[in-house]
């Protein structure tokens, strides 16, 4: 019985090849450090401000004393883990942009080298995404054990 194999990947590129490929990782690399100068505009920062002001406004507002303080503690605890993972993944966007215009450059490379590039995938892509959902989960939580805190002192 014949084996059937994938037909090998040539490793250098012809130069019409070359020169599509480079006009396409230059417009991406171009498009990654534009996004990357425009990242204040992410949701982190936006999450960053509404928890800080949650944390301010409950803080500002809750000088009783209560039985149920446990929630506001609760509360309180959310946000700032809200917050804190908030910039954790400010500064991990910022490496992941700068991780992938390497990946950018070293393909450029490759092709310039009429080579075809190694595949990789963006190593910070993963702490990112984790980062951004515990901060926007510690958001919702801090943010419900509020809502019941002020709503049982009402």
């Amino acid at each position: 019985m014949p084996e059937t194999c994938l037909p090998e990947t040539p490793s250098f590129l012809d130069e019409e090849e070359v020169e599509k490929n480079l006009k396409i990782s230059y417009k991406r690399r171009e498009y990654l450090d534009f996004v990357r100068i425009g990242l204040g505009n992410s949701l982190d920062k936006y999450l960053l401000s509404f928890s800080t002001g949650s944390l301010y406004l409950s803080v500002a507002f809750s000088k009783e004393q209560s039985s149920i303080l446990i929630l506001l503690l609760y509360g309180w605890f959310f946000l700032i883990l809200s917050i804190i993972t908030a910039l954790l993944s400010i500064l991990y966007s910022s490496k992941a942009h700068k991780e992938q215009i390497n990946i950018v450059d070293r393909r450029i490379n490759a092709y310039i080298k009429k080579q075809v590039p190694n595949e990789e995938t963006n190593r910070y892509n993963y702490t990112v995404e984790a980062l951004r959902n515990y901060s926007i989960g510690g958001f919702i939580l801090g943010i419900c054990f509020l809502a019941i805190f002020y709503f049982l002192n009402l």
